[in-house]
């Protein structure tokens, strides 16, 4: 069943609540997922390596996001290490992984590390 404008938001919000650290990954987020379930997802050897990041308050979305509470994080930023691909990210709550999420556009670094921005984001909608 649906739900309103309100509910959406505040489930989102919560979801976000849950975790502010940031890891980076090679792998896609189903990948990542399903191994983190094994302790098995190894993020990337960033520095840092991993990122805090402040939620914003959900609003509604627009475009590809139209009908979702969308919660945006603050950038994190990392030094990729040479010769790496990241693909996505994931959140945590210290220790304890919560989810992942693919990056909008995979960033490669060659022979030297380079600085990555990752900002974090996630949606809701009540089907």
């Amino acid at each position: 069943m649906p739900a309103t404008d309100a509910v959406n938001k505040q489930v989102c919000d919560y979801k976000a609540s849950l975790g502010n650290v940031v890891k980076v990954h090679e792998q896609d987020r189903d990948t990542v997922h399903a191994a983190s379930g094994a302790g098995a997802a190894a993020p990337i050897a960033t520095t840092p390596a991993s990122a805090a990041t402040t939620w914003a308050a959900s609003a509604m979305g627009s475009g590809a996001d139209a009908g979702y509470a969308v919660a945006v994080g603050s950038k994190c930023g990392y030094s990729l290490p040479p010769n790496k691909t990241a693909r996505s990210y994931s959140v945590w709550n210290g220790s304890t992984y919560l989810w992942a999420a693919n990056l909008d556009s995979s960033l490669t670094s060659n022979a030297e590390a380079v600085p990555i921005d990752v900002t974090p984001r996630t949606r809701h909608k009540e089907q």
